[in-house]
């Protein structure tokens, strides 16, 4: 971590090592969704460079802000409910053959983790499966 001096903001900054995505980092410092991260004024030429924040290269700098504090108050004799906001991430392959046509109606298998799908592509050549922010590990065999 690296401190941020000409920013004004608390915070600091990480550095992306192999792998690593902003979903996943955010999650690690406390960040339900990604986009308080990225969306961060501090990484906007990181932004304009890598366009997406699923495909970060070992060496970038990722501002981390500090957290906000939220409290909601609530009476104590009663049962109040609490929805934690995020964003769901989606494990997206497309099977294409040569000159990008795409391949569909393929079944497959889709291990995240430890989990195994069996999906078949739609018309675009195409299979999702939703995955949990901090994933580290999937696999595609087609059959």
């Amino acid at each position: 971590m690296l401190p941020c001096p000409w920013s004004g903001r608390m915070g600091s900054y990480h550095v992306v090592t192999q792998g690593e995505y902003a979903s996943a980092i955010a999650r690690r410092y406390g960040f339900s969704d990604y986009r308080a991260v990225w969306e961060a004024p501090e990484n906007a030429a990181l932004k304009a460079e890598r366009k997406t924040p699923n495909v970060l290269f070992p060496g970038d700098r990722l501002f981390i802000p500090d957290r906000a504090l939220r409290e909601e108050p609530r009476p104590t004799d009663q049962r109040h409910r609490f929805v934690r906001r995020g964003q769901d991430l989606v494990l997206r392959v497309r099977f294409e053959h040569q000159y990008f046509r795409p391949i569909a109606a393929t079944p497959c298998d889709v291990t995240v983790e430890t989990q195994r799908s069996t999906l078949t592509s739609d018309g675009s050549g195409q299979v999702q499966r939703s995955i949990v922010p901090g994933t580290t590990a999937a696999s595609v065999s087609v059959h």
